[in-house]
C-alpha cells in the first residue's frame, strides 16, 4: 500500500477519507496492474490518477476515450453532412 495517498489526499484535496473503491483503483495502478474503473458521474474517477501522479516524479498523461471519440464521431458526421 501506497503510504503518501491519506495524506496526499487531505493536504492536496482537502478530503479526510477515499469513497468506494478509489484506493483499490490507485493502489493497482501505482502497482503497475491494469485497471478498469467503471463509476457514476461523479464517483471521483479523476481523483484515481491524479493522486497517484502525485507520488510519482515526471509526466503523467490520460487519455479520455469515451468522450474524445464521441466528441471526434460528432465532428465528422457535422462536416460530412455540411454546414
Amino acid at each position: 500500500m501506497n503510504a503518501q495517498l491519506p495524506g496526499l489526499l487531505q493536504s492536496v484535496f482537502g478530503y479526510d477519507t477515499f469513497r468506494t473503491q478509489q484506493r483499490e483503483i490507485m493502489e493497482a495502478g501505482l502497482a503497475g496492474r491494469d485497471a478498469l474503473a467503471v463509476l457514476p458521474t461523479g464517483a471521483g474517477k479523476s481523483l484515481c490518477y491524479q493522486l497517484p501522479a502525485l507520488t510519482r516524479d515526471g509526466l503523467t498523461l490520460r487519455k479520455k476515450a469515451g468522450g474524445l471519440w464521441q466528441g471526434i464521431h460528432g465532428c465528422r458526421r457535422r462536416v460530412a453532412a455540411g454546414p
